[in-house]
């Protein structure tokens, strides 16, 4: 069931590293710090630090030892709520700290992805207004594969630019919400499995060292 985790989080950060070839094919390299950065980071500090526990665990425990493992998901639990539970011993030494320090950059990343496009998007509309030049600052349309030779000439044209800043702060937020959401929801996904094997596991007795009825001398 762990497996089954490992494979849905590199399945999601594959999907979020395919952006950037399309922010490259649409000639914004910009997208690549302000959207792609914080989604990844995003990602791999809360459910790729998940991940390293899981590959962790398996390295430094063995078959014989796992009895006395701690568990990962009282840990990943106690992430989010910066807290420790007394009777779950940490997997490596500063383990509290580090994982502290991977919730705030995850959490500081929301207001970067929220914010850092529409911004970005403003001070570029102000500054082409202000020299005297306009362009589309459509996401939609501009570069895009599916725009047809009309669209592009008709952008070309010395016509001012409305920018709306409320539409692009409000499709920004959109996608920063159904992002966040996406990544937890999709990884409860793969956590249910996880948990339904461990509601499902049962403890086997120890088996005797000796057959019965043979007595040892």
């Amino acid at each position: 069931m762990k497996m089954s985790v490992i494979l849905g989080i590199i399945h999601m950060c594959f999907g979020v590293t395919l952006s950037v070839f399309n922010y490259i094919h649409m000639k914004r390299p910009w997208l690549i710090l302000l959207v792609f950065v914080p989604e990844i980071l995003f990602l791999l500090c809360l459910f790729g630090y998940l991940v390293f526990l899981i590959v962790y665990k398996w390295i430094v425990y063995t078959a014989e030892s796992s009895q006395y493992a701690p568990s990962i998901l009282i840990h990943f639990i106690d992430m989010f709520l910066f807290t420790s539970a007394s009777g779950n011993p940490d997997l490596f030494d500063g383990q509290g700290s580090v994982q502290i320090v991977l919730v705030v950059v995850a959490i500081l990343t929301v207001p970067v992805l929220l914010l850092g496009k529409p911004l970005y998007l403003y001070y570029q509309h102000k500054r082409i207004h202000f020299t005297g030049g306009y362009r589309s600052l459509s996401d939609e349309t501009e570069h895009s594969v599916n725009q047809g030779p009309t669209d592009r000439d008709s952008e070309d044209g010395n016509h001012p630019e409305v920018f709306d800043a409320a539409d692009v702060f409000m499709k920004q937020a959109i996608h920063t919400i159904e992002y966040c959401l996406s990544c937890i929801s999709n990884t409860a996904s793969y956590l249910r499995l996880w948990a339904l094997s461990l509601a499902h596991a049962r403890e086997f007795p120890t088996p005797p060292l000796d057959p019965p009825g043979i007595l040892c001398h």
